[in-house]
């Protein structure tokens, strides 16, 4: 139940560089002439899962890929199996 490639936002890129060294990057972000930004990543912190991402402009939200990312993201924070598409709305 993966988010599909290639995913694709219009929104702002923000600068989030350096991260920790232990810190997954799971999706980047690139726009001309800027260095690329990692836009979505995973890291954890003793026992808790920690996912952040620096999309969410109120269009991000009509693209299922990026439904997607955040359902698969709140599960995985969670420790729980992430539901098929067809299960979720």
């Amino acid at each position: 139940a993966g988010v599909k490639m290639p995913f694709t936002s219009d929104c702002s890129l923000y600068e989030v560089r350096p991260l920790a060294k232990s810190t997954k990057r799971l999706l980047i972000g690139t726009i001309p002439d800027k260095e690329p930004e990692p836009v979505a990543w995973t890291n954890s912190y003793k026992k808790s899962r920690i996912f952040y991402t620096s999309l969410g402009h109120p269009d991000d939200f009509g693209n299922a890929q990026f439904r997607r990312l955040l359902i698969n993201a709140v599960f995985w924070a969670m420790n729980k199996p992430v539901p098929k598409p067809k299960e979720t709305k």
